[in-house]
């Protein structure tokens, strides 16, 4: 399988976990919810439709599984439904686009904290369990925050800032611009037209 099927594989899974916590919250059959999620999440001719990991199939298997919830999931999962919807949003490639990585791993980090929080409440834990959850969670993003440097190294400042390479260096996975900026893709990305 290629990166494209792989992430649809991940979507498919999570999808399934939708439609399972639905099926569980209503019928409270718990073997019969892993006979479903297994059926759903390796079904993999679903992973070769086109639109599986379209908004319009994670929003309905997310309001599948919160006509079924209460209050606080239904919150939880319209959460997960907006940050789907903006992580889908195409993002045009271009040099300053740092910004837009960062707030697409934001949201889809955001989305996996909010969906553990949808499993926890299934879960039937302890209020006490989220608590300690809540604690390793932010234990590990000060780490994880802490260890990133403030300073680029001196001297190859060319691997991290864009605008120090040549004017001519073309954009990365833009063929067109490369085409009309360097001549090496000129002579590499000819027309197949006879």
């Amino acid at each position: 399988m290629d990166m494209i099927e792989w992430n649809k594989f991940l979507q498919l899974q999570r999808l399934a976990l939708w439609i399972t916590y639905s099926f569980r919250n209503h019928w409270d059959q718990h073997f019969l919810s892993l006979i479903l999620f297994v059926c759903i999440s390796l079904n993999f001719k679903l992973i070769r439709e086109r639109n599986i990991t379209s908004e319009v199939i994670h929003t309905l298997c997310v309001l599948t599984y919160c006509s079924t919830a209460h209050i606080a999931p239904i919150v939880a999962g319209v959460g997960c439904i907006v940050l789907y919807y903006y992580q889908k949003k195409p993002t045009k490639i271009h040099w300053e686009m740092k910004n837009d990585v960062q707030t697409y791993f934001n949201l889809r980090i955001g989305y996996n904290y909010i969906f553990a929080f949808i499993e926890w409440y299934l879960s039937g834990m302890t209020s006490g369990s989220i608590i300690l959850l809540i604690f390793l969670i932010l234990l590990f993003n000060v780490t994880v925050f802490s260890q990133i440097p403030e300073e680029r190294e001196q001297g190859r400042s060319e691997w991290f800032d864009a605008f120090n390479l040549p004017n001519d260096y073309p954009y990365p996975l833009n063929i067109s611009d490369a085409m009309e900026r360097c001549n090496t893709a000129k002579k590499l990305f000819k027309s197949h037209q006879i």
